[in-house]
């Protein structure tokens, strides 16, 4: 049975690596690499609160330094986001902001929270 890991980036860039289970990871606000590896894993990028870009087919982001691979659910912060799933079942919650969440070609849900947001499947 794969077990649940939690991992909190200490916000001074790094390497981290998710297990086989269903994993929660919180990106801090330093250059880092994180991956979710098997399993519905989560990105919890709430510390930051301006406006984000999160390409999650590639894993890149508004910030050079950054890569997040291997997520199947994002959570965002207050900016104004823009977030792109990938082919996985993505579960995607955008925060307050105006947010422009794009499903990708898995079954999705997406919750642009408060604010002007586009949503597309």
């Amino acid at each position: 049975m794969a077990v649940a890991t939690i991992i909190a980036s200490d916000g001074d860039g790094g390497v981290y690596s998710g297990d086989d289970g269903n994993d929660l990871m919180f990106s801090g606000l330093g250059s880092e690499t994180m991956d979710g590896g098997t399993g519905i894993d989560t990105i919890d990028h709430t510390v930051w609160d301006g406006a984000y870009t999160f390409n999650m087919p590639t894993g890149l982001n508004s910030f050079g330094g950054e890569i997040y691979l291997n997520f199947e659910i994002a959570k965002m912060g207050d900016g104004n986001d823009t977030v792109a799933g990938n082919n996985e079942d993505n579960t995607i919650f955008g925060g307050l902001g105006n947010d422009i969440l794009e499903g990708g070609n898995g079954i999705d849900k997406l919750s642009g929270g408060i604010g002007n947001d586009t949503i597309t499947s």
